[in-house]
């Protein structure tokens, strides 16, 4: 099973390569071809938090995080990965920062 799933990665990531140029867009073809199951359980997730019509998914750097806009008044950040308590930290003292500015919950 180990093995399908890796030759699964390596395969979407080659075709993704090959027919799409731009980063941007292969990242997020990238992530919705191999963790779609991860996204729509995301963004369920986000309509269950407030009544949201217009939900927009951008993938973070490196396809390491999952950012979910909620009618251009919420945004929600999944992490595909556990990152480590120190980078947590971090993470959260830049979005305390930006909470102080924003015009948007944080």
């Amino acid at each position: 099973m180990l093995e399908c799933v890796c030759m699964r990665k390596k395969i979407i990531k080659f075709l993704c390569r090959l027919f799409i140029p731009n980063q941007n867009v292969r990242n997020r073809v990238y992530f919705s071809l191999y963790y779609w199951d991860y996204a729509r359980k995301c963004i369920k997730f986000v309509k269950s938090q407030g009544d949201f019509h217009n939900i927009k998914k951008i993938v973070g750097h490196g396809v390491r995080n999952l950012v979910v806009i909620a009618d251009n008044k919420c945004v929600f950040k999944f992490p595909r990965r556990d990152n480590g308590y120190e980078k947590s930290i971090r993470e959260k003292r830049i979005t305390d920062v930006f909470r102080s500015i924003s015009p948007i919950p944080i």
